[in-house]
């Protein structure tokens, strides 16, 4: 809809099944969907998962700003798998929760958590502009975690901040937590930020919210890389002063 209420543009969403839509999200240069189907034929070749997992599957769509389709990906594995909540990322990307009872599919390697505990989980995932999985992870205990309509929310500095219910005595809450560190009642509401950012381990650039894994860590740049005439680093194991940091490789650490 334009700035008067007049409608721009309208579309329908779906395939051969039956879809349903949790929400959307303005990103740059158009709009996010996501939802949940169990249709056969809506995911582009070129996104992250372009094939059903399981009977029913997260989906995200991503439009242009005239509506055009430019990528649609299903997120689940061989379980249920239902969104929850969509937010627009830093860059372009998009973050993604939901409820799973999969026990492959959801987790990236490096995961904060790549096995579920039990249950349903909750899941939590990054896209990037190209419908890529920056990364995913399980979220949870043993018992049931359920996603929050609405639930995940991002910040500029990398933080995904999710929100849900919990039956989970264990799982959840950090030790250090300052509100409340233990459950209180038969379920209670969780929220929990989560962090992919300078000096956490990576696989690849695609993993790092700045965009470039060094030596095996989200960086704040390139560098090194056996160039003889850049010789710095980004860890301490590999000769840097700081892991996350480009700086020169200590005098005694060769330049390879």
């Amino acid at each position: 809809f334009d700035l008067d209420g007049a409608r721009a543009w309208g579309t329908y969403l779906g395939g051969d099944g039956t879809d349903t839509a949790v929400g959307a999200a303005a990103v740059a240069g158009g709009v996010a969907f996501a939802g949940s189907t169990d249709s056969s034929d809506v995911a582009t070749a070129d996104a992250h998962q372009a094939v059903l997992g399981g009977q029913r599957d997260a989906l995200v769509v991503r439009l242009d700003d005239a509506g055009e389709r430019t990528w649609a990906t299903y997120y689940g594995g061989t379980g249920d798998d239902d969104a929850a909540a969509l937010a627009a990322g830093p860059a372009g990307s998009v973050l993604l929760t939901g409820t799973t009872t999969s026990a492959q599919g959801i987790a990236a390697p490096l995961a904060l958590r790549s096995e579920p505990l039990g249950g349903r989980d909750v899941f939590v995932a990054k896209l990037g502009p190209a419908g890529e999985r920056r990364w995913g992870t399980y979220f949870g205990g043993s018992l049931d975690d359920i996603a929050g309509p609405g639930g995940v929310a991002g910040t500029d500095g990398g933080r995904v901040h999710v929100a849900g219910q919990t039956s989970s005595p264990t799982g959840v809450a950090t030790a250090d937590a300052l509100f409340q560190p233990a459950i209180a009642g038969g379920s209670d509401l969780f929220l929990a930020t989560l962090v992919h950012a300078q000096g956490d381990a990576c696989t690849d650039d695609a993993t790092c919210d700045s965009g470039f894994c060094v030596d095996g860590l989200c960086c704040d740049g390139a560098c090194g890389g056996g160039d003889p005439d850049d010789c710095q680093a980004c860890s301490v194991a590999a000769g840097g002063a700081q892991d996350g940091v480009c700086s020169p490789r200590a005098e005694a650490t060769p330049c390879t």
